[in-house]
């Protein structure tokens, strides 16, 4: 069960990339320094402001080393689901080490994309696909140290 639910996690927070995260409202500032009776308009009808949505896979270049950075943080749980079910759990200790870490990060990362935003569908499958990824590799991490002790 928990496997299932870790693969599904990892596969969810990788189709987010796609998806739409957040929303938020853009000013543009007029060219010149508008009239009073373009100001009254503007307060009246919102003219200059606009929606924009993001989608991170939008925001991709692959020039930039940026993107790749921000693409990590939306492949890497699947990659680790992956090489743990290929090379098997007890080979591979390492990654339930830094996957805790990983999963912090990642969730400092993307939630900085959420603030002074309104989170759209994509975001909160995010949230609860990440959340409920973070706490498994967590019980991981807590269970390897038990056998230990």
């Amino acid at each position: 069960m928990k496997k299932t639910l870790k693969r599904i996690s990892a596969i969810l927070i990788m189709l987010c990339f796609f998806l739409p995260l957040s929303q938020c409202r853009l000013y543009q500032a007029p060219d010149s320094e508008p009239t009073p009776e373009q100001m009254q308009m503007q307060k009246e009808n919102a003219a200059t402001n606009q929606y924009v949505i993001f989608k991170m896979s939008d925001a991709f270049d692959k020039m930039e080393y940026k993107s790749w950075l921000v693409l990590s943080l939306f492949l890497w749980p699947l990659a680790f689901v992956t090489i743990q079910e290929l090379m098997g759990k007890n080979k591979v200790k390492w990654l339930i080490l830094i996957a805790p870490v990983l999963g912090a990060v990642t969730i400092y990362g993307i939630t900085q994309l959420f603030l002074f935003t309104k989170i759209l569908y994509g975001g909160y499958i995010w949230i609860v696909a990440m959340s409920i990824y973070t706490i498994i590799i967590c019980l991981e991490f807590v269970q390897l140290f038990k056998k230990k002790a």
